[in-house]
């Protein structure tokens, strides 16, 4: 058995220090197999993030991709991880709320393979796609209501006095989350069936 050195800095989830304050909202996933462009629909989710203001639209900002992690198997194909970790300030009371959102690509036996289409051949990638998203609320990230009068009645502000907002703004997280979800589906053409794990995606993509 390996003795493990004590660390400084032991691994710990990313919502433990906001603790009840991050309110996950919503969680889903999509899983496909079949050939597809990578590159392309990563093009196409990280530029739908800029619009939806989850992504900074400078293109010199950095974009909180957390983790790519790549193996290669010249036999089976590649297996890639990637992760992104965005966050977006709240569309109003922003000193009150704020969002999360957490992205998990994850591709198995990724090779290069062609298709035909209307009579010439395409090069394009074929492989297991998965992508994994979990969406929440947070509340007073920066302690604003910590260091003010209404300390003291912190819960009582958000479920009376500004209730209405808090609902707003979960709604906005929950549209958005499922926005995404849709685009995705659409880009690959499958419909969206909802069943015990949430929802599966089973109609071939065409290329039109």
């Amino acid at each position: 058995m390996a003795f493990q050195q004590p660390t400084e800095n032991p691994l710990r989830h990313r919502m433990t220090e906001l603790g009840k304050e991050a309110i996950e909202i919503a969680s889903w996933g999509f899983n496909v197999k079949e050939a597809y462009n990578l590159g392309y629909i990563y093009v196409l989710i990280h530029d739908w993030l800029v619009e939806e203001g989850w992504a900074p639209r400078d293109k010199d900002a950095d974009f909180n991709e957390v983790s790519y992690l790549q193996r290669d198997n010249p036999n089976f194909g590649k297996e890639l991880r990637i992760r992104w970790r965005l966050e977006q300030a709240g569309f109003e009371s922003k000193q009150l709320f704020s969002y999360l959102m957490d992205l998990e690509f994850y591709t198995l036996g990724l090779k290069d393979t062609e298709i035909v289409y209307k009579g010439n051949k395409v090069k394009t990638d074929s492989s297991e796609f998965e992508l994994k998203c979990t969406a929440y609320l947070v509340r007073d990230k920066d302690g604003f209501i910590g260091k003010s009068i209404f300390k003291g009645f912190k819960e009582l502000l958000y479920d009376r006095w500004i209730k209405a907002q808090t609902i707003r703004h979960k709604q906005f997280v929950y549209m958005s989350a499922y926005r995404l979800r849709d685009f995705v589906a659409d880009y690959f053409k499958q419909p969206v069936l909802f069943g015990k794990e949430g929802a599966e995606y089973l109609r071939k993509r065409t290329l039109e």
